[in-house]
């Protein structure tokens, strides 16, 4: 369906929001809209996140919700923060790095803290918020927390393997064997060979099928 055949949302209520202006498409074809929050916020939103009902406000209502808990000074908090300012703050000085290159946050967070929090636990201290595929968004499959160290040997797809003459990185490999890519970071910390790392828990039929 074309964006001009679907639904006219502008101008409608959902919650807390108002949608004002057609944003973009996603990757998937679905359409974001530019909301305005009746606490003065502007943010993008899923029409079908909307229509569901698991969109209705911007965020301020988990805000208000932390602020009595008092969680707004928290590590994993002020993480949560940044990764949306680094995406749609076009101001700050790392958006030329996120926003600009079509890194975004997923909608399950971007409204909301405790989902980020329940998708990533507590942030370990000397540990920061990192993308595994650094092409990647901001996606609970995508991030984990990482030391400066693991955060250095993961800079723009340089974490490579090579197996069955095909060198991919870790987040590529991924996609092509159906695999977590957390768990490939795993078993390369333990040290596995690159055929154990992707054969552990795979048929030989499936292997050769992907690679």
């Amino acid at each position: 369906m074309s964006i001009l055949k679907r639904p006219n949302m502008l101008g409608k209520r959902f919650g807390r929001l108002v949608v004002v202006a057609v944003e973009s498409l996603d990757k998937h074809y679905n359409v974001k809209y530019l909301c305005e929050c009746d606490c003065g916020e502007i943010c993008t939103k899923l029409g079908g996140n909307l229509r569901r009902g698991s969109s209705t406000n911007c965020g301020c209502v988990t805000y208000e919700h932390l602020k009595t808990h008092g969680k707004t000074n928290s590590r994993e908090y002020r993480s949560w923060v940044e990764m949306k300012r680094r995406c749609y703050d076009k101001n700050r000085i790392e958006y030329k790095n996120y926003g600009a290159r079509g890194i975004t946050v997923c909608d399950e967070w971007l409204s909301s803290f405790s989902n980020f929090f329940k998708d990533m636990g507590e942030r370990p201290a000397g540990h920061t918020l990192d993308r595994i595929d650094n092409s990647g968004n901001y996606e609970p499959q995508n991030c984990k927390w990482s030391s400066t160290k693991d955060q250095s040997n993961n800079k723009r797809n340089n974490v490579y393997i090579t197996y069955s003459g095909k060198r991919l990185n870790v987040a590529e490999w991924a996609r092509e064997l159906e695999m977590k890519p957390q768990t490939i970071y795993s078993r390369i910390r333990y040290g596995w060979s690159a055929d154990k790392i992707f054969k552990e828990g795979k048929t030989d039929e499936y292997i050769k099928k992907a690679v």
